[in-house]
């Protein structure tokens, strides 16, 4: 699937009145990799599966990551299932999603708790050019490819990008999300 993107501007004034003609193009390409082309992927991302919770929509996700939270299932896909090997059951991961439904063009966002209006790097939004989630999890469970988490901020269906062992620094205190 291919669409195009291309952004302009111009602003016309006409006796009192402004107008302002746009025109938009989009241009997104998707790539699903075959085993082949996996080793010479390069910059392109790759999803290694998808995570499951209970959030059908955006307004549903908890704010940030609640380690208390409800059950959530990071689902591996088979070809990338050996990569977990060395996981365990108490350990802390952390783990890169895609925020598929996300905004790619704000670059100001009010902040759900308090309206505040900030830049996208400045909040923790998932409206960003690149709308990367990442949390600090334990593993409550494994099952074969199937990791068993609590308090995942992401809607039902996200795209998984990687999973990494978590580093001490990027584990608070509390054992909140990242």
């Amino acid at each position: 699937m291919v669409l195009h993107l291309d952004l302009f501007e111009r602003s016309v004034d006409y006796r009192d009145f402004r107008f302002l003609e746009t025109s938009v193009r989009i241009r997104v390409e998707f790539y699903i990799m075959s085993d082949e082309k996996m080793s010479g992927a390069g910059e392109q991302l790759v999803f290694i599966g998808h995570i499951e919770t209970p959030y059908q929509t955006p307004a549903d996700c908890p704010y940030t990551v609640n380690p208390g939270g409800p059950e959530s299932r990071i689902v591996v896909l088979p070809q990338f299932a050996a990569g977990l090997t060395g996981l365990e059951i108490g350990g802390r991961i952390l783990v890169l999603y895609w925020l598929d439904r996300a905004s790619r063009s704000k670059p100001l966002v009010a902040e759900r708790r308090s309206g505040k209006v900030a830049g996208a790097f400045a909040a923790r939004t998932p409206h960003r050019p690149n709308p990367i989630g990442a949390a600090v999890v334990a593993i409550h469970g494994i099952d074969g490819a199937i990791l068993k988490v609590r308090g995942l901020d992401c809607v039902n269906g996200t795209p998984l990008l990687d999973i990494k062992p978590a580093m001490r620094a990027e584990s608070p205190a509390g054992g909140g999300g990242a």
